[in-house]
């Protein structure tokens, strides 16, 4: 029994300890968070113009292919349409040969009719 409680109680100091770490880990980022404030707002600031600069290009890149690519994707849509309908009449092919030559021997075949003038 003595075992279990000196277990248990290593796991709660280890807890403790832990959970202390933490408290100061989390002071230390407060502190150097505040300290480093300043900084990260000049910069911030110093890099606002290229930020601006950055959205710029990427708006007038968008103007630009924008209608790229729905024009390329209008094309690829009907390339689409035509493949499929192509997939669909294609394979009708053979059988419209052989109606077609099934026409042309009936026509061969066939007496030429006599009009009375």
């Amino acid at each position: 029994m003595t075992t279990v409680l000196l277990v248990a109680m290593a796991a709660m100091a280890g807890l403790v300890v832990t959970g202390l770490a933490m408290v100061v880990g989390l002071i230390f980022r407060l502190v150097f968070w505040v300290l480093f404030l300043p900084f990260k707002i000049a910069f911030g600031l110093l890099t606002l113009p290229f930020l601006i600069l950055k959205w710029v290009f990427r708006g007038l890149f968008a103007v630009l292919l924008i209608p790229l690519a729905l024009v390329f994707g209008l094309v690829l849509a009907v390339g689409a349409v035509l493949a499929a309908v192509a997939s669909v009449i294609l394979p009708l092919v053979p059988l419209a040969f052989v109606a077609f030559a099934a026409w042309a021997v009936y026509k061969l075949v066939k007496r030429p009719e006599i009009h009375p003038a």
